[in-house]
């Protein structure tokens, strides 16, 4: 090989590498031996081997006589570190050091034959590069499984849940961000068994039971305990764990997650209390139907006995109109409070005074008021206190406080109602020296179906939902109502505040007058009335005959139709929801006979909701009633229409 031969292939070696002669002398070097002994190929080229190799010279005579004897050689180097002695030679090779001051490499040389020198040396380079290849398929792995790691981390600093990974024998090496967040805890405090810190000292003993059980039996630990946060709270946790294995099935890690459950485990007992308190509003709603209707019927069998006297049928009536008088609210109260919590209410606003709201209210309760003997205080401002607000609403909010009032003082109580300007609100105030509310219910008294659990007041009745509507009325008026208790036995007040409308309100020219307008019904119409339930169609024709109208009744929809091909009402009280035809196909056909076109129709339903009314509207009624007709409503109806009658 010559020395050009030799430096094509040393000089990329990475080692330093010489080529010597058979007489021992140095032939070439390659580029790094000037970069591990700091002195130049060039300087050693000429030299013998013996004058730069280390001792023992024995040994250098040996590979000498080898060269000798295979006239030329390669020489392989690699560098080691010592103390600068160097180190005794091997059988493959002997020690070399550099003559310079100051190093402590030596150089150990491996004597390959000049027969195979070529061979070796492209062995040596192949091998080289394997080594480089096999150095760079560890660099990627590496630079692949920090970054798996830090995708890991990043996955796990971003799932909302607290995470961590275990060694096979439960101790814990690793935490995710949220660990960290939700527990205050630095990594040095939770280092193998320093989670312990964090729960709670009661539950802890079954926690390590079962998880030292899933440490030895290598099955998934599933389980619901607390975890101290670093507010200091304890919060419900539902903790997972599961081993990762490796092919032999030998567990290699534990990973584990912690998931806050606090908000789920308050939406159940939300749930449970829910449930309870349908139980017993419908317990509460079976209790109050059946009172009224406990009445109703002895006054029934009081009527159809004989020899009643005047005095008797007379008592008798007006007990039965205050008991369906007080089923007409439990069935409004009910449907009022649907629409209020369905958003379905609509506020007919108008400007109003609150002194008369107050009258209004005062006048609705206070059969209430007198039956349990209450005395009843009223102080309203002289001052205009102007609303823009719905009056009967309004009306009803304080009707619902005095009302509310009445039930829970005992009797011979009293009740006090305020109303007065502060700032630019009206407030009015309405206390009691009733039952009081405990502390723990006065956060819930508006909420629905929430009733005070008292002896006292179950036979007062109630359904619950009176303070609700009264909460979300006050709200759809821009207001708000506050309740007020010092306890049991202390009576309570309920204080409501409402935005004062800033422009005066006109008189009315009837209230200037000093008398509200008057509706007289004028008799003498011819009315139709159809249902299919026979007993409220009778009793509606009777009220209406007695009235001074002729009045035909058809029970079912075909009936009506028949009926108006020889009677012209001017009014058809028309049931909805009848059998076979019903109300809007009734109203279709009797818009489409001849002769009928300006009779009257007006929509006899259970139903009274906006979209019912809307329905009925867009069919081709006039009114819209809901059962049972109040009397006033028919009493306009005819005199409205006997207004026409005399206008024409």
């Amino acid at each position: 090989m010559t020395p050009e031969q030799f430096l094509l292939i040393a000089d990329p070696l990475p080692d330093p590498m010489l080529l010597v002669s058979g007489d021992g002398r140095i032939l070439a070097g390659n580029r790094a031996v000037e970069g591990k002994f700091g002195v130049s190929a060039h300087a050693l080229k000429g030299r013998s081997l013996a004058d730069v190799a280390a001792e023992p010279p024995g040994e250098v005579d040996h590979y000498l006589r080898l060269c000798a004897r295979s006239r030329s050689l390669v020489v392989g180097a690699m560098v080691l570190h010592g103390d600068g002695g160097g180190i005794a030679c091997r059988t493959e090779g002997c020690v070399l050091r550099p003559r310079s001051e100051g190093s402590d490499a030596v150089l150990m040389l491996r004597l390959i034959p000049k027969s195979s020198a070529v061979e070796q040396f492209v062995a040596l380079n192949q091998r080289i590069e394997e080594l480089g290849r096999e150095i760079q398929r560890r660099q990627r792995a590496e630079a692949a499984l920090r970054e798996s790691e830090e995708k890991l981390q990043l996955l796990a600093d971003t799932i909302p849940q607290l995470a961590w990974m275990a060694r096979p024998d439960g101790h814990i090496f690793w935490y995710n961000r949220r660990w960290y967040e939700y527990t205050g805890t630095t990594p040095e405090q939770m280092e193998g068994w320093g989670w312990q810190a964090v729960h709670d000292p009661e539950v802890l003993p079954r926690v390590l039971e079962r998880w030292k059980g899933s440490i030895a039996n290598g099955e998934p630990f599933d389980m619901v305990f607390p975890l101290r946060g670093a507010d200091g709270q304890f919060r419900p946790f539902l903790t997972r764990v599961n081993p990762l294995r490796d092919e032999q099935g030998h567990i290699l890690y534990w990973f584990g997650t912690n998931t806050d459950i606090s908000e789920i485990k308050r939406m159940e007992e939300a749930l449970r209390e829910a449930d309870r308190r349908k139980d017993e509003f419908l317990a509460t709603l079976a209790h109050e139907l059946r009172n009224p209707l406990a009445p109703i019927g002895n006054s029934l069998q009081i009527l159809k006995m004989p020899r009643v006297d005047a005095a008797t049928v007379q008592q008798t009536r007006a007990m039965m109109e205050r008991q369906v008088q007080h089923l007409v609210r439990l069935v409004d109260d009910l449907l009022d409070v649907s629409r209020v919590m369905r958003g379905k209410i609509e506020l007919r606003r108008e400007p109003v005074e609150l002194a008369t709201v107050v009258a209004r209210a005062v006048e609705t309760a206070q059969s209430l008021i007198e039956v349990q003997g209450h005395r009843l205080e009223i102080s309203v401002s002289n001052e205009s206190l102007l609303l823009d607000a719905d009056p009967v609403r309004l009306a009803q909010v304080v009707g619902n406080l005095l009302t509310n009032a009445a039930k829970y003082t005992e009797a011979n109580g009293r009740i006090w109602l305020t109303a007065e300007r502060v700032g630019g609100e009206a407030v009015l105030k309405v206390r009691d020296s009733g039952i009081g509310i405990a502390p723990d219910m006065l956060p819930h008294v508006f909420e629905l179906f929430v009733q005070v659990d008292h002896a006292a007041t179950r036979s007062q009745g109630g359904l619950g939902i009176g303070l609700t509507l009264v909460k979300n009325l006050v709200e759809m008026h821009g207001g708000r109502v506050e309740a007020h208790s010092d306890g049991l036995g202390k009576g309570c007040e309920f204080v409501v505040r409402l935005p004062l409308l800033v422009r005066e309100r006109p008189e009315p020219v009837a209230e200037r007058n000093g008398e509200p307008p008057q509706d007289t019904p004028r008799p003498g119409h011819r009315l139709l009335v159809v249902d299919d339930n026979q007993d409220a169609a009778d009793s509606l024709a009777t009220l209406l005959r007695l009235q001074g109208h002729e009045v035909r009744v058809a029970y079912s929809g075909m009936a009506a139709v028949e009926m108006t091909k020889t009677y012209t009402p001017d009014v058809v009280f028309l049931d909805i929801g009848m059998p076979g035809m019903d109300g809007y196909e009734v109203a279709r056909r009797l818009r489409q006979t001849p002769g009928l076109g300006k009779t009257l129709l007006a929509a006899l339903t259970g139903w009274g909701q906006q979209e019912d009314r809307r329905r009925t509207a867009e069919a081709g009624f006039d009114h819209h009633l809901v059962k049972p007709p109040e009397p006033k409503a028919l009493e306009r109806l005819l005199s409205d229409l006997a207004a026409k009658k005399t206008e024409r």
